[in-house]
């Protein structure tokens, strides 16, 4: 809270650096990913996480596809597509590669 200072929220622990943060295109849903290979939504004024994902190597890029669906990729440029269904996740396979998903979120600098 801005006005109090009280923590409103404690977001799940990676097990190391995060890498990578995103907000949902509503901005109700938050997402972290981290070396540790994890990818965590969120539902804001839900209670519990709303996902536990796992990419198997450290999450270099994240984002938001859609409302329903998450998109990350790590190390190797390979990318995962999830959809978030009910609360559940499930794979999705990509309609486009998600092997640029890293370059597509590098900021260039001159």
């Amino acid at each position: 809270d801005l006005d109090t200072g009280a923590q409103l929220r404690a977001l799940m622990p990676h097990d190391d650096a995060v890498y990578a943060a995103a907000w949902g295109p509503a901005g109700r849903r938050f997402a972290t990913g981290g070396r540790d290979g994890r990818v965590f939504v969120y539902e804001l004024g839900s209670p519990s996480m709303l996902a536990d994902l796992a990419l198997n190597e450290p999450v270099l890029a994240l984002r938001f596809v859609d409302a329903d669906t998450v998109e990350a990729s790590g190390w190797s440029g390979r990318g995962t597509r999830w959809g978030l269904v009910d609360g559940a996740a499930q794979p999705v396979p990509p309609a486009t590669s998600t092997a640029n998903v890293a370059g597509a979120l590098q900021v260039r600098v001159p």
